[in-house]
């Protein structure tokens, strides 16, 4: 309002009213003379922001000002600096980019790796799990126990269930629960031959009669006999022991 008043009331002379641009601000006041015609200005005489006509002079959506690439051809996709946007390409829609393709123009619906070429699709033909390039025995009948190079596996036996496979089992058939060596045979250390109770490698009489009563060393003992005092008889209650070394002895010599 005191601008007005003072363009209205202390102009005096040739300069008052005066408005040389014709932007509706008198010349005194005027902080911009020389306004172009048309252009909406603010109190001091002087272009409204909103007034200023940003241009984009290639019609690429950018305005001139933050063009980096004026010029760039109608219809070419610009980045926000008003230069042509990379656009990647898979001309052989294999779902790798061309600039990372090794393998351009692979035929369509082909499995590709990264690089964009054919995957190397990995066949079992005789469905043994294991993969043709690996499989030494290709062919091999379905269900049948493979090992790592696709070659049947030697299923192993151990008939009389000793802990030796047959192919190693010197003496097959043996009974369940006698402890064997390497060979599938029965330990000597278990073997007792004369059947007293004292295995062979611990015997110092071989070939004991069966029913003979032995020591420790596997050897025949008479054991339970006394006599009376004094006398050579034997006492009544031992006759029975005396007995069973006749019937031993009888056994023998029959």
């Amino acid at each position: 309002m005191i601008d007005i008043v003072k363009q209205v009331f202390l102009t005096t002379g040739e300069g008052r009213n005066l408005d040389s641009d014709g932007d509706g601000v008198f010349d005194s006041i005027d902080n911009c003379p020389g306004t172009s015609a048309g252009i909406e200005v603010d109190k001091h005489g002087c272009p409204k922001v909103r007034n200023v006509r940003r241009s984009d002079s290639d019609r690429d959506g950018v305005f001139d000002e933050f063009d980096k690439c004026p010029g760039t051809p109608v219809g070419v996709v610009v980045d926000k600096s008003g230069c042509p946007e990379i656009t990647r390409k898979d001309s052989d829609r294999d779902g790798v980019y061309d600039e990372f393709d090794k393998c351009p123009g692979t035929p369509v619906g082909m499995v590709v790796n990264k690089s964009g070429c054919p995957e190397i699709i990995r066949k079992d033909s005789d469905r043994d799990g294991v993969y043709d390039e690996f499989d030494k025995c290709p062919g091999t009948p379905v269900g049948m126990v493979v090992n790592k190079s696709g070659c049947p596996e030697i299923i192993r036996k151990d008939s009389d269930r000793d802990g030796v496979y047959d192919e190693f089992d010197k003496c097959p058939g043996t009974p369940s629960g006698v402890v064997v060596d390497q060979y599938g045979c029965q330990k000597v250390s278990q073997i007792d031959s004369d059947g007293d109770g004292v295995n062979d490698n611990s015997d110092e009489c071989k070939n004991t009669p069966i029913g003979a009563i032995v020591d420790d060393r596997g050897c025949w003992v008479v054991k339970g006999v006394q006599f009376d005092y004094k006398k050579w008889g034997v006492k009544q209650q031992f006759n029975s022991n005396l007995d069973n070394i006749e019937n031993i002895l009888k056994k023998i010599s029959g």
